[in-house]
């Protein structure tokens, strides 16, 4: 016997659902272990200035 069509689709909503999730996570991972390889690389390179340094940039 199949599922019902309303089972099958909360399904693959479920499915989705973690997947996109499960894709972000590891995104994540990936650019945060990049950024860490940049500063390891460069330790002088800051990815967000420091708020008591000053900026060249216009008010």
């Amino acid at each position: 016997m199949q599922p019902s069509l309303k089972k099958q689709l909360l399904w693959v909503t479920a499915a989705c659902i973690l997947l996109t999730l499960g894709f972000g996570l590891a995104l994540s991972v990936a650019v945060n272990l990049s950024l860490q390889g940049f500063e390891q690389q460069r330790p002088d390179l800051e990815i967000l200035p420091s708020e008591n340094t000053p900026s060249s940039a216009p008010l």
